[in-house]
């Protein structure tokens, strides 16, 4: 009985999170809708913006979908994933390439620190991407605006060490173990720190267990 309450309570706190995600990208969507029908088709700079707006949170509703289908598919052991030699630093460029325009709107600074000696490691190199990119976005997203981010890859005996670091306020220790479980989200006063579905370190957690 303990069991089913529990998995109820994770439920709900899941639907709940859902329906906020995807209210929140919905809601300017709507609203940028209705300005383009009162706007006449013109130069006016207004059509631009409102454009550019359903362009930005359609493709964030994308990535929650796409997030929620890719973790679906792994917990139910629905996923094939190659094993080709990678190249670590075209990974990163890609990753960081994904969120160039969210760190420039945050006018935050990001370093990309890769020797130059080639690093290859054996995995899939498009969900390598998504990884790393998962967790630029997530610095981001935790740091200030005018904030620093950076990226790093260094050799380390048999594997390759990938580092994405950031200034924002960190995360308690006691939380860190919650960090890549899909329902478990910090408790506390920090609005921000509670809200989203934790999908994108959830995916980070299981895709870096299936590549070994």
């Amino acid at each position: 009985a303990a069991t089913i309450g529990n998995f109820e309570q994770r439920k709900s706190a899941f639907l709940a999170s859902l329906a906020h995600e995807l209210r929140n990208p919905l809601a300017p969507i709507r609203s940028s809708i209705e300005l383009l029908q009162r706007i006449p088709a013109s130069a006016d700079p207004r059509v631009a913006r409102a454009q550019d707006i359903i362009e930005r949170q359609c493709a964030r509703l994308a990535e929650i979908v796409d997030d929620l289908l890719d973790l679906s598919r792994i917990d139910s052991g629905n996923i094939q994933l190659k094993r080709d030699r990678v190249d670590v630093a075209q990974v990163i460029e890609r990753a960081v390439a994904r969120h160039a325009t969210a760190v420039r709107d945050r006018k935050q600074q990001l370093q990309v620190d890769v020797p130059r000696e080639r690093l290859r490691v054996i995995a899939d190199a498009d969900r390598l991407t998504q990884v790393v990119a998962n967790l630029i976005g997530n610095a981001s997203k935790f740091t200030p605006a005018a904030g620093a981010l950076r990226v790093s890859a260094a050799a380390q005996s048999d594997c390759v060490e990938i580092v994405v670091a950031d200034d924002g306020p960190g995360i308690e220790p006691a939380l860190q173990p919650q960090l890549f479980d899909l329902f478990d989200r910090p408790a506390g006063n920090d609005r921000k720190a509670t809200q989203g579905l934790g999908t994108g370190l959830a995916l980070v957690s299981r895709l870096t267990k299936l590549m070994g």
